[in-house]
């Protein structure tokens, strides 16, 4: 696989899970043409103060960056897909909401919503990576 072509790997985001969770994670993203897949690092719920780590981030992270490129699509998105749980992977054909506005500073995220579920913003940083990402799915 070729990243920016088959591929968007974004090594640092921050994930506002939602009003009403009160949670907000910081992470990675993976973008396939077909899928978002977010790999949590640390979560912080702001009602009652939790911090939850995630182990084998990291170690996820440097061994798939090691071998993304001898991957076909559907071998990556199987491996993700299996270490992720379902509610890290985002299928991008039936969000119900997902726009990329790339502007300045905090006038600029990823926005997604699942069917049923709550809008979710990811602050993804700089701005060329949001462009990427907007160009990536074609967006207006």
């Amino acid at each position: 696989m070729i990243e920016n072509q088959d591929y968007i790997f974004v090594p640092k985001i921050d994930v506002n899970e939602g009003i009403t969770s009160g949670t907000v994670s910081k992470a990675a993203l993976y973008c396939s043409k077909n899928y978002f897949y977010i790999i949590p690092f640390s979560s912080v719920n702001i009602w009652n103060q939790s911090d939850s780590k995630f182990i084998n981030a990291e170690t996820f992270i440097k061994d798939m960056n090691s071998r993304i490129a001898s991957l076909n699509i559907d071998e990556f998105q199987e491996y993700m897909r299996n270490f992720l749980p379902a509610e890290r992977v985002y299928h991008v054909h039936t969000l119900e909401k997902f726009s990329v506005q790339v502007g300045f500073f905090i006038f600029g995220g990823v926005r997604i919503k699942k069917p049923g579920e709550g809008v979710q913003v990811m602050n993804v940083q700089p701005k060329a990576k949001r462009l990427a990402i907007k160009n990536f799915y074609g967006l207006k």
